[in-house]
């Protein structure tokens, strides 16, 4: 898939989240999140920027997450990304990895300092 080049640094970005949740680094992560951040899981679950880190802080073990990008689309200054999600997660005290995968569209953000920040996300379960 060609990414056109004004939304690289978006494909990037995902990149940088996707690492920074694997480490549960969510001072990293908070850098690549905008405030009025909307994260929506295959669950139905909904959560905030605040909401989101502590989840990524206390929740469950990413040993993986990736996101195949399908589709990528300039939106004015963001980009909307469209692909498969992968993850493995561990939940506390459980030795098993629950593998899960997903459709998931990203729209990202890039602000005045040229950062791009995520600013919704919505995934749904991939039909097996």
């Amino acid at each position: 898939m060609t990414v056109p080049r004004s939304v690289e640094g978006a494909v990037q970005a995902e990149r940088a989240r996707a690492h920074a949740v694997v480490a549960r680094d969510t001072a990293r992560l908070a850098t690549h999140l905008d405030d009025g951040l909307a994260y929506v899981d295959a669950t139905g679950t909904r959560q905030d920027k605040t909401g989101f880190l502590q989840f990524v802080e206390t929740g469950p073990a990413f040993p993986a997450v990736e996101f195949e990008v399908a589709e990528a689309m300039a939106l004015g200054s963001g980009a909307m990304l469209l692909g498969r999600l992968h993850l493995a997660l561990r939940r506390a005290g459980d030795a098993e990895i629950v593998e899960a995968r997903s459709w998931a569209t990203a729209v990202w953000l890039r602000g005045a300092d040229g950062h791009w920040r995520l600013r919704a996300f919505q995934s749904t379960r991939a039909a097996a």
